[in-house]
């Protein structure tokens, strides 16, 4: 009887740990990266005006949803690291978080992510084209060059309540087609 109640208690713990794992998983499928528990803002110093560095969990923090990624990235091209800084005039926590992405340690693009619902009103009459179907301001300089000669293409959209800047290094191979498509795949 006793060897009995025994088994009771460990199926009964192997459903509850189940459970408990199915939905730890189904979380981390619906939001990637974002801790199921409450994650602090990573502190800022103001007096050293560096970016911060931060986690993909306390980036979920700060813009209260996961990291967004640029899922098209040329031939080797990578992340290279993630940051963030507070906006001036901002409650605590709310803040812009920075990606990095390299290629052999040249700095490729940044894209910069904040919490707000439209592109900034002083500069919605610069829009003048779309990313990923919305209203964008899309800057491109110079849109054909020698070779050796660097541009850069800059995109500015708002999206599901964030603004994206993504800021593109035109040289080494990358043009400002495989910009475009940087910007399309940012998810």
């Amino acid at each position: 009887m006793n060897g009995l109640r025994i088994l009771r208690a460990l199926v009964a713990t192997s459903i509850v740990a189940l459970v408990a794992a199915s939905a730890f998983g189904a979380y981390e499928l619906a939001r990637p990266g974002c801790s199921p528990f409450p994650v602090a803002v990573p502190t800022y110093d103001p007096d050293h005006g560096a970016v911060g560095k931060a986690s993909p969990s306390e980036v979920c923090a700060i813009l209260g949803r996961p990291m967004p990624q640029i899922t098209y990235l040329p031939s080797g091209v990578h992340r290279d690291g993630i940051g963030w800084a507070p906006l001036p005039f901002a409650r605590p926590g709310v803040g812009i978080v920075s990606v990095g992405y390299t290629r052999d340690r040249h700095g490729v693009a940044t894209l910069d992510v904040t919490r707000q619902d439209a592109i900034p009103v002083g500069n919605q009459r610069e829009i003048n084209g779309t990313v990923q179907g919305v209203p964008a301001i899309v800057t491109t300089l110079p849109r054909t060059a020698p070779p050796g000669t660097v541009g850069f293409a800059s995109y500015m959209w708002s999206k599901d309540g964030l603004l994206y800047e993504l800021h593109v290094r035109i040289a080494d191979g990358i043009d400002p087609n495989m910009a475009d498509a940087m910007a399309e795949s940012v998810r």
